[in-house]
Parts: structure tokens; sequence; C-alpha cells
């Protein structure tokens, strides 16, 4: 295998780490939460947004937290 070959097979890899990061990205920061309210609730307490955008588990739990009346 020659360089170009070489760089060819890495710049190949990196478009594909880049993709994949994206997919990452856009899993994690998902917003697309039923209760909006429930975040606004959690922010108003103190609790301190992620730079990256709420998960779906942290925003099912904040949910589950004004379900239940804890977190008004």
């Amino acid at each position: 295998m020659n360089n170009g070959e070489k760089l060819q097979s890495l710049e190949n890899k990196v478009m594909l780490l880049q993709y994949e990061l994206e997919v990452i990205k856009s899993i994690v920061s998902s917003n697309s939460c039923s209760n909006a309210s429930s975040l606004e609730k959690a922010y108003r307490k103190g609790f301190k947004p992620s730079p990256y955008g709420e998960g779906l588990d942290v925003i099912r739990l904040l949910d589950l937290l004004c379900d239940l009346g804890l977190l008004e």
C-alpha cells in the first residue's frame, strides 16, 4: 500500500467517524420530549443545562419527578 492509498484510507475513516459523531450528537441532544415544562421547571430549580443538550433519559427522569409532584 503506497502513501496515496494510505492517505485515502485515513480520509475515508475520518469522514466515517465524523458522520458517526454527528449521529451520536443527534441522539444525545434529542430534545423531542413530550413535556418541555418539566425541563423548564428543572432549570428554575437550579438544574444546569448540558452544553450537549439533554438526553432522553434525563428528560424522562424530569418528567417522572414532575408527575410525582417532586419538581414543582
